[in-house]
């Protein structure tokens, strides 16, 4: 995990990208009021995401196998008219 002024992120943009997708750096950008922002990978991002949903729906009673089941029915019972507003 890295540490950087937002004035020294905008002046190598393109290397702390290179950085957070490449070499799996975490940045962190600081700024004025302590409105800091963090820079991470699309892939970490999407793992993050995978978690956060896993632990509310474990929070919530619903395992990630009943919740497929779930969609799945819906998609059944509902496919035409979602094929339908697909077209529209």
């Amino acid at each position: 995990m890295k540490v950087v002024k937002y004035s020294m992120v905008r002046d190598l943009f393109k290397t702390y990208c290179d950085k957070v997708c490449e070499d799996k750096e975490t940045i962190i950008i600081t700024r004025k009021n302590d409105k800091n922002v963090v820079m991470i990978s699309m892939q970490d991002y999407n793992e993050l995401l995978k978690y956060r949903r896993a632990n509310e729906l474990n929070d919530l009673g619903i395992s990630e196998e009943k919740l497929d089941r779930i969609a799945e029915y819906i998609l059944k019972k509902y496919r035409k008219d979602f094929e339908d507003a697909i077209k529209k």
